[in-house]
């Protein structure tokens, strides 16, 4: 048996549309066969936040694309690379750099728009996770690690 696990995207001005997340072989020969391995939950996790990302930002950059003033829209600069990181996963992305207007004023020749967005390129799920496992983690520890040196392990004892 093989299970195929699919996105439907609904978009306000599209079609929808499906997009293959993960195929999973459903055969059942041993106890550790039966249900999700780790292995693939996080694997198709990981794919829905990268799917979910990216539609998120596309509708977020179209949104933006018209100059403010005229409603022109911009014209492209060009991409940079940008990493944004998740619980679930990094996600690379391309991030758009946009002339600015005649009529917009600024200093600055171009905007780039999902870097005014993602100022923190770390999401809050994420700086809460590494927040609270850092919590756990003894001072000693830390500090040997900190200093370059071993740490010290006589509490394991």
């Amino acid at each position: 048996m093989k299970v195929t696990l699919q996105i439907c995207i609904e978009g306000a001005a599209s079609h929808p549309f499906t997009v293959p997340l993960h195929t999973i072989d459903g055969r059942c020969d041993q106890v550790q066969d039966v249900g999700l391995s780790l292995g693939d939950a996080k694997s198709i996790l990981g794919k829905i936040q990268q799917t979910f990302v990216r539609q998120q930002l596309e509708s977020y950059l179209a949104q933006r694309r018209a100059c403010p003033h005229c409603q022109r829209p911009r014209a492209m600069k060009g991409y940079h690379p940008l990493r944004f990181r998740t619980a679930f996963g990094d996600i690379a992305l391309r991030s758009p750099r946009w002339h600015r207007c005649q009529c917009e004023q600024s200093r600055e020749a171009t905007v780039c728009p999902l870097s005014e967005l993602l100022k923190v390129r770390t999401s809050p799920e994420l700086a809460y996770l590494e927040c609270k496992w850092a919590a756990q983690v003894s001072f000693a520890s830390v500090r040997g690690a900190a200093a370059g040196g071993a740490a010290d392990r006589s509490w394991i004892a």
